[in-house]
Order: C-alpha cells, then sequence, then structure tokens
C-alpha cells in the first residue's frame, strides 16, 4: 500500500515533502529537514513511510505516541527559533490491524534563520531540490535581511474563539471593570481574526493555555544576591497570563515583610513593596515579555534589600540600559501590541502607558537609596523594587551571573565557569585551574560539553587550542 492511496496529494519527496520509516534517537538527519522546511517555504514530514518506494510501515498508537514524544522533546532541546508545527494521523488497515503514518506539517518561520543546535555549534538548514544542505553566506543574508517584523502576538492560531475558554479573563475585567467580556467588543480589540481564530497573544488568556514560554519561577533570597546556594522559598507556574498575574502576586503578598513608621499619635503601616508599583511591575513583565525565546522563564526574585521582576527580551527597540532611575522619560513601546490591547481592555494597563509613572508615584517618599531602577543587557530586562522595610537601601553587587532557563543547568560548577568565561577567552586547562579541578573527559565532555550544547558556552579555536567564551545573548551579569 502507497502513501498517495491514503494522501492523494502526495506524488514524490521534494522541496517540500520527506518521508521516514522512523525517527530514530539520532535526530540530526531529520531535525535538519524540520529546520530546512522552517527556513524556506515549509513542509511535510511523513513517518511510518519507506523512503525507498514511498510504500506504508505504519505504527500502532503506542508507537505513535513515542514517536511524538521522540519528535517534540528533540525540537525543543535542540532547535532554536519560533517553529508552527502542527501532526495529524492518517488511518489505514492492514491484516485486520489499524495502523497510522505520522504526518508532521512544519510552518515556514517568520523570523529566521532557525538554528539547529549539534554538538555545541549552532547550524542553519535549508531545503533545495529534494534535498537538506546546510545554509550558504548568501542565504544567511537573504534569510536575516528579508525577515518580516511580526509580533508573536499578532500570528493567527488555528484555535477557534469561544467565550467559555475565558472565565479567568472574565472574572479579571469584572474585578476592574464590573463588567464582564462583550464578544463584539473582543473584536474590535482584535482578539480573533475574521475566521473567528483567536490570535496568539489570545491564546495567552484562555482558561487552558498551551502556548510555550509562559514559565515563571519565583524565588526568595535570604541575602543580597543569589551567591549563596540556600533558596528559602521557590515556585514555578506554566499557563494563562490571568493565572500567572495572581501567582506572581500571591507569592510576594504571602512572603514580603511589613514594617510601620511612628508618628506623634500613633503609626503608620509600610508594606515592603507598594501595592500598585507591584501591579505594574508584573503586569509589566507578562505585557512585554518576549515570548519567541524558547526555554526561558520569567524570574521574580525576592533579596533582602528588593524585589526584581526579570522577562525575557531586552527593553523593546532599545539597546542594553544601565541602572537608569529616571523611568518617566521612557516612552511607552509595545512588544505585543495585542497583548497589552486586553491589558488595557480590563483597566490593568493604560493606552498611553503610565506604568512606569506609577511605580515612581508610589515610592515619591522614599529617599535615595530606595528609588526603583530599571535595567536591560543582552535580552533580558529588569525591575527593581526596593524593599522599603530594609533601611540601608538597595545595595547590587554585580557578581552574580543570571541565565536564561537556568533549570537547564546541571553541575555546580555551571554558574562559576559561565561567570569565568563572560569576559575572555579560556580553555579547559584554565577552567580546570579556576575550579581547582583535573582537567578530565568528565570535565570536558560533560561539564563543558553540557554548557556548549545548550548554547551558554560558545566554542572558540585560537590557534591549536579550543577555547570557550560566554554566549552573551544567553547570560549576563547583573
Amino acid at each position: 500500500m502507497l502513501l498517495k492511496e491514503i494522501y492523494p496529494l502526495f506524488q514524490v519527496e521534494d522541496n517540500n515533502v520527506e518521508c521516514k520509516l522512523r525517527l530514530n534517537e539520532d535526530s540530526f538527519s531529520w531535525l535538519k529537514t524540520v529546520a530546512g522546511f522552517a527556513n524556506c517555504h515549509g513542509g511535510l514530514l511523513f513517518v511510518g513511510v519507506k523512503p525507498d518506494d514511498f510504500s506504508l510501515a505504519g505504527m500502532d498508537l503506542s508507537t505513535i505516541d513515542k514517536q511524538k514524544q521522540l519528535f517534540y522533546q528533540n525540537v525543543k532541546n535542540r532547535i532554536e527559533g519560533d517553529l508552527d508545527i502542527k501532526t495529524d494521523l492518517l488511518a489505514y488497515s492492514d491484516s485486520g490491524k489499524d495502523l497510522y503514518v505520522l504526518k508532521i506539517s512544519i510552518a515556514e518561520a517568520c523570523m529566521k534563520p532557525v538554528i539547529l543546535m549539534h554538538q555545541g555549534f549552532p547550524l542553519v538548514f535549508v531545503r533545495n531540490d529534494g534535498f537538506t544542505s546546510p545554509a550558504t553566506q548568501e542565504e544567511l543574508i537573504f534569510m536575516s535581511t528579508h525577515n518580516q517584523p511580526v509580533k508573536f502576538d499578532t500570528i493567527a492560531s488555528d484555535v477557534p474563539f469561544a467565550i467559555d475558554d475565558f472565565h479567568d479573563l472574565d472574572d479579571f475585567r469584572f474585578s476592574r471593570t464590573n463588567k464582564h467580556l462583550d464578544v463584539k467588543e473582543l473584536e474590535s480589540l482584535p482578539f480573533f481574526d475574521r475566521n473567528k481564530n483567536l490570535y496568539r497573544g489570545s491564546c495567552l488568556f484562555r482558561d487552558v493555555c498551551d502556548e510555550p514560554n509562559t514559565k515563571i519561577v519565583c524565588s526568595v533570597y535570604p541575602g543580597l544576591t543569589r551567591g549563596s546556594d540556600l533558596v528559602i522559598a521557590s515556585n514555578a507556574f506554566e499557563g494563562n497570563l490571568i493565572k500567572a498575574y495572581r501567582f506572581m502576586n500571591e507569592f510576594v503578598q504571602s512572603r514580603m515583610n511589613h514594617g510601620f513608621l511612628k508618628t506623634g499619635d500613633g503609626r503608620i503601616d509600610i508594606d515592603a513593596f507598594p501595592e500598585r508599583a507591584l501591579f505594574e511591575a508584573i503586569i509589566n513583565s507578562l505585557a512585554h515579555r518576549d515570548y519567541f525565546i524558547n526555554g526561558s522563564q520569567i524570574s521574580l526574585d525576592i533579596f533582602k534589600d528588593r524585589l526584581v521582576i526579570t522577562s525575557p527580551g531586552s527593553y523593546y527597540q532599545s539597546g542594553p540600559l544601565s541602572p537608569t532611575y529616571d523611568l518617566a522619560r521612557f516612552a511607552s513601546r509595545r512588544r505585543n501590541e495585542y497583548i497589552c490591547n486586553v491589558f488595557c481592555y480590563c483597566k490593568a494597563m493604560e493606552a498611553r502607558g503610565t506604568g512606569f509613572e506609577k511605580i515612581i508615584s508610589e515610592y515619591a517618599s522614599a529617599d535615595e537609596r530606595h528609588r526603583p531602577f530599571i535595567y536591560s543587557k543582552n535580552s533580558l530586562f529588569s525591575i527593581v523594587l526596593p524593599d522599603l522595610t530594609y533601611a540601608p537601601g538597595v545595595s547590587i553587587e554585580a557578581d552574580s551571573i543570571s541565565v536564561i532557563a537556568e533549570n537547564l543547568l546541571r553541575s555546580k560548577y555551571d554558574l562559576d565557569i559561565l561567570s569565568y568565561c563572560y569576559g575572555e577567552n579560556r580553555d579547559v586547562k584554565d577552567i580546570a585551574a579556576h575550579l581547582g579541578l583535573a582537567n578530565s573527559s568528565y570535565l570536558r565532555n560533560t561539564i563543558i560539553g553540557h554548557l556548549v550544547q545548550i548554547g551558554y558556552l560558545n566554542p572558540i579555536k585560537i590557534g591549536n587550542a579550543q577555547c570557550f567564551t560566554a554566549n552573551k545573548g544567553k547570560v549576563t551579569l547583573k
């Protein structure tokens, strides 16, 4: 039985179609195809088809499930870029058995190039003449210069709009405006397209949100930096933006300090972080996060002297920012227009973007050591709210290291290695001496090799020596 008998549109393998008998553990061969499709015009990958004659060699449902898990796990861990992927099952019968072919649709990427990480090296592939091959310099330049400025939240999904999917959003709007959601008003935001399919930004508000890159990690540290291994509390969350706000707010409210100032005839109660300032900082991180950055997270960290909310994505359309206290001079720049529209609709943001001004206003009576500030470096943006109950104020030491998706780290030496390699190229011998370890294959292959594989260390050849430097797109000192 041939593939075209259950999928009549199939003719032969070409620029947009490839067949695989099975997806194997050695994923490089088929991940190249996925990346190549995404960097060109998209394509279809059929699994359960013999590539030599296109006859069916389908799978039962249990095997299909394992193949899908293998596919998505490898794509998530090894491909960098925002991919639009859909999977379908093509059913047929053979000798009384129900069998299936896995059809994987890979859309052309909005932002190119899509990068495949292999043995720690970033590789770019394209699909031409029915073959997957490394991109030429000319093709790389073409991809970079012909990218259209696409915003994550304006991309249409294939999820149909249904008002019953938004109870959390309805409750949030009602709590702030005393009004429920209105379908006509949502349409005008816009919330869905002419086919009544949600935009990806709207999908982030669904009660059941399966959009990637929504992870939030909230932690409490006993000191002024992350320098100690001791963490008092740490909780993680993934889900819709309304639950995300509640999670972050409740985490802070239940753990922040409270104090008071004595007055002549009584006292004035003081919260560590003013309620309105905290609200604005949390909403800002959710609204302006770069949802294109795979494997990333918003980090909310409570230190002895301050609260720091760090979100993926630098200050939009701006270069690096050193710690900046004059927040009023920053114009509102929206990375996610449609997400901001929803928050404005719920009276959680204002159309003219006065969130920073409200934070300043809440700290108006504070001294110089208790002024809120922002900073941005590489692909991270941070808002810092000083703890008003901590008399000495904020003092930041620039000796701690921060990485996107810190959960990918394995070894207790990882942060030390990244910090040591941040400013200079270091070879294995230097790293071993710095750590006080032997120059062993375990250090080279397991510890350093993992940091290279996840893209936090970049290998550099200097003469005959193999050196390493921290990838400043994913690692920053702060």
